[in-house]
């Protein structure tokens, strides 16, 4: 029976292909949101096109913008550029700018697998990290699309939550780092930081 450190070692090989799926699917979700931007731009220029709409919305040349800006910022994630933007303005240039950046290894020794461990946690975190990034971009467009009442959607606040657990998220050795070094001032976490 295979201990909780093989798996997380076994883990490891599955995470890059399911971080490309993710990174497909939020391009794909993107285009649709620059399409529909476009359009909601098209009939808030043309009153008689609000026809088309069910009672409770409207086109706004708000949320047509707002749409046209998060749908950009979000195709950026496909190639990870705003989590590399990110990264290295609150981090100055930070290792894990890039995807994974964490080296994978299964040797025997146990010090060797539980530092493979420990990364595949951190891999895990990236990944979670860039589903609050999305999560944060989806608030923000519903927030300002135009929606008539009865949509229960999240403020800034919410959004803004999302936005630094996502960093924080992604970056998970460099916060834990800050942690260890900067506050505690000792060594508390160093098994899993270099």
């Amino acid at each position: 029976m295979p201990d909780l450190l093989q798996i997380l070692i076994n883990v490891q090989t599955v995470i890059p292909a399911f971080m490309s799926l993710l990174k497909t699917i939020v391009g794909i979700m993107s285009l649709f949101i620059v399409a529909g931007s476009i359009f909601e731009l098209y009939g808030a220029a043309n009153e008689n096109n609000q026809k088309y709409l069910t009672a409770n919305r409207r086109f706004s040349m708000v949320g047509g913008i707002v749409g046209l800006l998060i749908g950009g910022v979000m195709l950026s994630m496909v190639s990870l550029d705003f989590i590399g933007i990110t990264t290295r303005t609150l981090t100055g240039s930070h290792v894990t700018s890039e995807i994974l950046a964490y080296k994978s290894g299964g040797t025997s020794s146990l010090s060797a697998n539980a530092k493979a461990g420990a990364n595949t946690i951190f891999m895990l975190m990236q990944v979670v990290g860039f589903i609050a990034y999305v999560k944060f971009f989806l608030i923000m467009k519903a927030r300002y699309d135009g929606s008539g009442a009865g949509q229960r959607v999240g403020g800034i606040g919410s959004a803004m939550t999302f936005l630094v657990a996502g960093f924080l998220c992604w970056n998970a050795q460099w916060a834990a780092q800050v942690l260890n070094d900067d506050i505690f001032g000792f060594k508390l976490l160093g098994l899993f930081c270099k």
